[in-house]
């Protein structure tokens, strides 16, 4: 739980959440699965990021709007935002925030 709301909370929660990207790819990669997988087709995942959702439970309200207590944030691009066709660049990273 989130007691208190810091001006670098933001920041917190995408250090965080690469910090599980980064130690999920580490493991994967070390994984039996992916030891298990033919040379080549290790060389084209080698990149590959897992899927990576950090959930937030904050006692105080990080989001806009106080009508509602959960949303789930990805990165976006801003040229599709401002063009009204927004989609998450990539659904791999996502942060989900539920506030009392």
């Amino acid at each position: 739980m989130q007691r208190s709301f810091c001006t670098l909370f933001f920041d917190r929660m995408q250090l965080y959440n690469s910090y599980l990207t980064l130690r999920g790819k580490y493991e994967f990669n070390r994984s039996d699965y992916f030891m298990g997988l033919p040379e080549e087709e290790r060389r084209y995942r080698y990149y590959e990021l897992p899927e990576t959702v950090s959930i937030w439970l904050c006692n105080n309200s990080v989001l806009r709007s106080k009508d509602i207590y959960k949303d789930v944030w990805s990165t976006y691009s801003e040229y599709e935002v401002k063009s009204g066709n927004a989609l998450p660049i990539s659904r791999k990273n996502r942060y989900i925030k539920i506030c009392a």
